[in-house]
């Protein structure tokens, strides 16, 4: 069984309203997700259902349905490689075992396990063995894979819940919003959304970040199978640790360069001088006292080995592009903090400037 290593993450986030939508697509075959009859005319691959956000469009051709223990859905990887959900695929299925996945408007096509992890809820499929990649696979589009989040950033997924009408598969459009990264004991973390009601179906689906445009995680339960209390996801650092223990060589999208304010700047700068800045816990500690008491001043990026790299998020998870007055009110905090710190004259003379510097 292969074992991704991630690093359990912890965030907080806002919460807001977000629509849902659905539509049924005619795709032929019956309900049971075992056995499928496919319609004896296959659609061309461009002809996509219509969906009520434009946006949407990459992600339906990202997607397909897995025919698995479980309705579910499967995410597409490059070199003809789709992601999905242990628990869709059915916990305990040996690699090897040939499966089948459903691409919009085609007929049911052959793949394989290739790696499952039961712990992470995660499994890799891809062509059997010794046979191309199918015509149907080829001719679907990856998305590129991004874990950055902002608090307030709109997520949508898709999937195929479970319908009894043997003649059609229903397809839904969610819309929900990231509230917080979320860590169970002995558990990997999640990626918890507010609103938005994910039914069983929409397990392995990729869930699309409709500021970035780019996968952040891949769907994994729903919190409420009927009401709109949103789901849970796998984060995307954890598929891609995943995916390259199973030997695809899986990647984070190159991030947009971020522009840094000059408050933001010379906050950074101030970071890296501060002897405790130098010390992972005590770079911890100022993490916590900027951000505890304001959980919507921005995005912060777990902690690293780089006190440079760490000073740079921080400052701009506060003051850089987009910053919010939350945003400022924990720099002054953090700032406020260092003032009680036992540091030198020097330091607290540029903590006051700096505090100068954010009320003009």
């Amino acid at each position: 069984m292969v074992k991704p290593t991630y690093s359990p993450r912890r965030r907080t986030g806002a919460r807001a309203n977000a629509p849902s939508s659905q539509r049924t697509l005619h795709l032929g075959g019956e309900s049971n997700p075992g056995r499928i009859q496919p319609s004896t005319k296959a659609a061309p691959i461009d002809t996509m259902p219509i969906t009520s956000d434009p946006a949407l469009e990459p992600l339906h051709r990202a997607t397909l349905r897995v025919i698995g223990k479980s309705p579910g859905t499967g995410l597409v990887l490059p070199q003809c490689h789709i992601a999905s959900c242990a628990h869709v695929v059915g916990r305990g299925t040996p690699p090897g075992t040939e499966l089948r996945v459903q691409p919009w408007g085609r007929q049911p096509v052959e793949v394989r396990l290739i790696a499952i992890d039961d712990n992470a809820d995660l499994a890799l499929l891809g062509p059997p063995v010794d046979a191309p990649c199918p015509v149907e696979l080829q001719q679907l589009m990856p998305l590129p894979l991004d874990g950055q989040i902002q608090r307030g950033d709109r997520f949508a997924a898709i999937g195929f819940p479970k319908n009894t009408n043997t003649q059609t598969i229903q397809c839904e459009e969610i819309q929900a919003e990231y509230e917080f990264y979320t860590h169970r004991q002995n558990q990997p973390s999640l990626l918890k959304l507010k609103l938005g009601q994910f039914r069983p179906g929409f397990s392995g689906g990729g869930l699309l970040n409709l500021r970035t445009g780019r996968i952040c995680g891949l769907v994994k339960e729903t919190r409420d199978e009927y009401q709109n209390l949103g789901g849970r996801a796998i984060p995307i650092e954890d598929l891609i640790a995943f995916c390259r223990h199973a030997g695809l060589p899986l990647s984070h999208a190159e991030p947009p360069p971020a522009v840094a304010s000059e408050q933001a700047q010379a906050l950074a700068a101030f970071l890296q001088q501060l002897p405790k800045w130098q010390d992972l816990a005590s770079r911890r500690l100022f993490v916590q006292w900027a951000l505890l008491n304001h959980p919507h001043a921005g995005d912060y990026q777990p902690m690293g080995q780089n006190p440079a790299a760490d000073a740079q998020a921080l400052a701009l998870a506060t003051l850089g592009p987009g910053a919010t007055d939350a945003g400022l009110d924990a720099a002054r905090q953090l700032l406020q903090r260092v003032l009680e710190e036992p540091v030198g004259k020097a330091t607290k003379a540029e903590a006051k400037r700096l505090l100068k510097l954010l009320d003009a």
